[in-house]
């Protein structure tokens, strides 16, 4: 007999107002009819500013990853599958997604990654004009882009070594300023960041 299987529905039990708007607007017939039909669970749920959110950290305890707050080993279990760990090891590895931000006077605000549609020639049309800035901070920007909700590339270097970031499903559609990591780590990167930002403009 198999075990029963589970379903989670992301960003479901939001506390934040704006879901809270949404949900008293919300008829969802369909969805109403398959939840009679299955079993609830204890729910779960948990504060609007923590790095990942629950959907993922659910995801990554089903998965039997060990994590805290910001560091879900997606790029290393990545880079693990794609034999890529053999050399490098499996810290230090993450994931360079690229996004539209629009700049208004008093805060910059992040697009959905996925909206940007780039094909794989428009992203390798990136990497050959990113990866020397990359290289040149110390970090390997892997060539082989993927896709999952938008498209990105592993990257590996001591930087990102157990430096806490914000899941993209955190920062779309919001002000970035507030999710920006701020360790002096961090430091490098975000001068990074704003040279692909003047490179690609």
């Amino acid at each position: 007999m198999q075990p029963p299987s589970a379903h989670l529905i992301a960003f479901a039990a939001t506390r934040g107002p704006q879901c809270q708007r949404a949900l008293a607007q919300l008829q969802l017939p369909h969805l109403e009819k398959i939840l009679q039909r299955l079993a609830p669970t204890v729910l779960q749920s948990s504060v609007a500013d923590t790095l990942t959110p629950l959907h993922e950290s659910l995801v990554a305890q089903y998965a039997g990853l060990r994590f805290s707050d910001g560091l879900v080993p997606w790029a290393a279990q990545e880079a693990h599958a794609l034999g890529l760990t053999a050399l490098h090891g499996m810290t230090g590895w993450a994931l360079i997604t690229p996004c539209h931000w629009t700049v208004h006077a008093d805060h910059v605000h992040m697009d959905d990654p996925a909206q940007l549609s780039l094909t794989a020639q428009n992203q390798d049309a990136l990497w050959q004009s990113m990866e020397p800035y990359f290289s040149e901070d110390g970090i390997t920007l892997f060539a082989q882009s993927h896709q999952k909700n938008g498209r990105y590339w592993l990257a590996h270097g001591a930087v990102f070594r157990e430096l806490p970031t914000a899941s993209l499903d955190r920062v779309a559609g919001q002000k970035v300023d507030s999710w920006m990591p701020r360790q002096v780590q961090a430091k490098a990167l975000r001068r990074l960041q704003n040279e692909m930002q003047m490179l690609l403009y």
